[in-house]
């Protein structure tokens, strides 16, 4: 528990480890306005708290899968903000074992700068709590992950941000895996936000939401993809390349199953709205059992407003709209199933104004409302 004077440095309130340390007594940094920077593989089973307006940070430009933070069946409390990989490389962060709780009371950032391969795990009922996570803050930032597994949880309900700016590209956000399944409640969740080629991956959890963004500003190839296994649940809606510049991004159902719950709860594919205009080539595909569920007594599915060759693809899976209608133009589609909502009217829009937008159906399973 003790630090030794070869351990750590001290310079104007900034608190350096220098080498590595594994212990079991508690860690503190209390007041002042500077950083806690680990410069070593540490692992601590005691509570580490830094209470201050500054920073604690994963810091080695150099290090290559040896600068580390694991909390074992202990707590790490942060009450700023923590930054893995602030420019630097191959910083990596395990919470694992019953009881560990990463505890972040601002933003969590996992790569900011140009920061590459920066990873927080979640593992064996691990907990994560911050007030917001961005995973790939800033151009340059690529290939950042958080992944949660084998019953991990994290339940702030906060928003998170799988690639915050353009020229990060390739971050990720897994939930779920081999295992318990993991439990995630989330706010929004933007896959690609001002950044191309970002992803999120759900299997073997149960995952909560209000808002779904894939593709968000002038972007492309983002991709959110529930496999089998995974359930998801919205209050709101699900935009799908909604900005006039996305293009080419996806959700893809494939045996997951995703859920809208909300009142007024839509999807929209290449559009934000009924009026306003979106990207072109974005899709939702629905494959190998996958569903989409919307039971809002308002909801809607729009495809294309101003744009061109958006889609959503339905073989071997379930669409469904409860109470709700189905917006697009549909002169393109191939019908090879029943994809007709209780209680619901086909609106077609002009094809001078929505052309080329793609329903293609193949062994739709009709689903029945609650």
């Amino acid at each position: 528990g003790d630090w030794s004077s070869d351990v750590c440095s001290s310079d104007l309130g900034r608190v350096v480890v220098v080498n590595s340390i594994t212990g079991t007594g508690q860690v503190s940094k209390l007041g002042g306005a500077n950083e806690t920077v680990l410069l070593g593989a540490n692992t601590f089973t005691g509570p580490v708290l830094v209470n201050s307006s500054g920073t604690m940070t994963l810091g080695n430009a150099s290090a290559i899968n040896t600068n580390s933070l694991t909390i074992s069946n202990g707590t790490v409390v942060v009450t700023p903000a923590f930054t893995i990989g602030n420019g630097w490389n191959n910083q990596q962060v395990l919470v694992t074992g019953s009881g560990s709780v990463f505890t972040n009371a601002s933003t969590l950032t996992i790569g900011n700068g140009a920061a590459v391969n920066n990873v927080v795990t979640l593992s064996e009922t691990g907990s994560l709590r911050a007030t917001g996570v961005t995973i790939g803050g800033s151009a340059g930032s690529v290939s950042n992950g958080l992944v949660l597994r084998n019953g991990a949880q994290f339940l702030s309900g906060v928003n998170v941000v799988i690639g915050g700016a353009s020229g990060a590209s390739n971050n990720y956000y897994q939930v779920g895996g081999a295992g318990a399944a993991a439990t995630v409640v989330n706010n929004n969740i933007y896959v690609g936000s001002g950044a191309s080629y970002n992803s999120m991956t759900v299997t073997n959890a149960n995952l909560t939401g209000a808002n779904v963004y894939v593709g968000n500003g002038a972007v492309t190839n983002n991709r959110l993809t529930l496999l089998a296994g995974a359930q998801g649940t919205l209050s709101a809606q699900m935009l799908i390349g909604g900005n006039v510049n996305s293009l080419s991004n996806q959700l893809v159902l494939n045996g997951g199953i995703l859920y809208n719950a909300g009142y007024q709860g839509y999807a929209a594919i290449g559009c934000q709205n009924a009026t306003t205009p979106g990207g072109n080539f974005n899709s939702l595909i629905i494959s190998n059992g996958g569903q989409y569920l919307n039971y809002g007594t308002q909801g809607e599915l729009l495809i294309g407003v101003g744009s061109t060759n958006n889609s959503m693809i339905v073989n071997n899976g379930t669409f469904a709209q409860f109470d709700a209608f189905i917006s697009g133009d549909p002169q393109l589609a191939k019908w090879k199933g029943q994809i007709m909502p209780r209680n619901a009217a086909v609106r077609k829009k002009p094809t001078a104004l929505w052309p080329y937008h793609h329903w293609i159906i193949a062994s739709c399973t009709p689903a029945q409302a609650p």
